[in-house]
Order: C-alpha cells, then structure tokens, then sequence
C-alpha cells in the first residue's frame, strides 16, 4: 500500500474519538475511504483502533491504532499512554496491553485474510509495542508503519527483541516521521527494529520575527503541531 493511503487510513481511526454513535461515527470514516476502495469493518472497529477491509476483496485487512485524543472521551487515559512511552513503562500501562489483545483478537477472528497496521505517535508506539511483544502479531502482519512514533530512547519501552524476531521485524516495520518532530526525534539514533524513512515538512510556514516572546511560542507550538500531522504524507 502506498504510504499516502497509509497515513490516509490512520488519521480516519482518529475520527473514532468524536462524538455521536458508532454507526454515526463509523459512516464518517467509511464516506472518507470509499473513493479509496476500503470500508471499515464493524466488530473490528472502536475507539482505539479501526479496522478495514477492500471492497473488492475483504481478505485484505487493515488495523490504524489511532493518535492521541485531545479534546474527546480518551484524553486523560491516552495521555497517561504517552507519559508510559515517556518514561518507558508500557508494559506497565494497560492501555498498551489491552490494545495488542485487541489486534490479535481481531486477526485471529479472521485466518484467512492477508493483514497490514499502522498508527500515529500513540498509536505508533502500541503498533510497535504489538508487534515486538505478541508472536502472533509478529507473524501474521505483512506489514506495519508508523507515523511519527512516541519514542523514549532511553527506555526500553518492551522494544527489546531477540535476534530471530528482530530479523522479521527489520523487514516489516517502516518507521515513517518528519524532519523535525520532537515526539520521533530519538528514531533515527535508537531505533529497536524496522526501517527509518524520515520527510520533510509539506508546507513549512514562512519565518518571521516577532518581539513578542508569547507570539513567537505559540508560533512554535503551531508549527510543531503542523510537522506532527499525518498530513504531511497525503
């Protein structure tokens, strides 16, 4: 899959977040991807993850972990998850746990279908999380990215893999971030398995100095904010 549609996918897992019912909420997601030739699968489908399926062929299943909620229901437990990644406590964190159970449940629900993830800063690090800590995961997924990725470099975060594991890992895994982002910044130096492929910013905003020193930090904020969206890749 093309890493646009990738990203594409894994911003519609945050639409889970918003208010309204899941048929609701579900609808949104599935009018955003048809032109797109995939439709999210209901059972499969919550507020921490999405799961969807092609059209043309359901055996085709895709698996977003969703970013961090900043303004809806999961924002106080989401933001614990980030401070586990920051500290390096994940497998102290359920969140993390309950979130690779979820995908396993998901793929062992369906045997014959060909699997893919992705996941957005949290959801990057429960992508990696899952995929270095459950066999199954491991094995069943052809194929996992991340979009700039919570990372800890000096924290195991449970990213510790054997040398076996490591070898199928470095070939499934493409950590995807941008020059620039602080949550990712530690991936091209500590990486624990996979492949960097690190972009610059789509639309960059133009320099400008203000003698305001509030100005000038919620200009930086913005632009840090600009440079962590999946945007960037679509």
């Amino acid at each position: 899959m093309e890493t646009a549609d990738l990203a594409f996918l894994t911003a519609q897992a945050q639409t889970m977040t918003g208010r309204g019912s899941k048929s609701k909420r579900l609808k949104a997601v599935d009018d955003a991807v048809a032109s797109m030739g995939w439709q999210s699968v209901r059972n499969g489908s919550n507020r921490e993850m999405t799961t969807f399926q092609r059209i043309d062929d359901p055996s085709i299943k895709h698996i977003a972990h969703r970013g961090t909620d900043t303004k809806d229901k999961k924002t106080w437990q989401d933001l614990g998850a980030d401070a586990s990644i920051l500290f390096g406590n994940a497998s102290h964190n359920k969140e993390f746990k309950h979130r690779t159970n979820r995908t396993k449940k998901i793929i062992n629900a369906n045997p014959q279908s060909q699997f893919t993830l992705s996941g957005h800063s949290y959801g990057g690090g429960s992508i990696n999380y899952a995929m270095a800590n459950n066999s199954t995961i491991r094995n069943r997924v052809n194929q996992a990215d991340t979009f700039n990725a919570g990372h800890a470099p000096a924290f195991s975060n449970d990213l510790h893999v054997g040398k076996d594991a490591k070898k199928i890992l470095d070939k499934k895994v493409t950590h995807h971030r941008v020059a620039g982002d602080v949550v990712s910044m530690t991936l091209p130096n500590s990486i624990p398995f996979g492949q960097v492929n690190e972009i610059k910013q789509k639309d960059p905003p133009k320099t400008s100095f203000s003698a305001s020193l509030v100005a000038t930090g919620i200009s930086a904020i913005s632009n840090q904010l600009a440079i962590h969206g999946l945007d960037n890749w679509f």
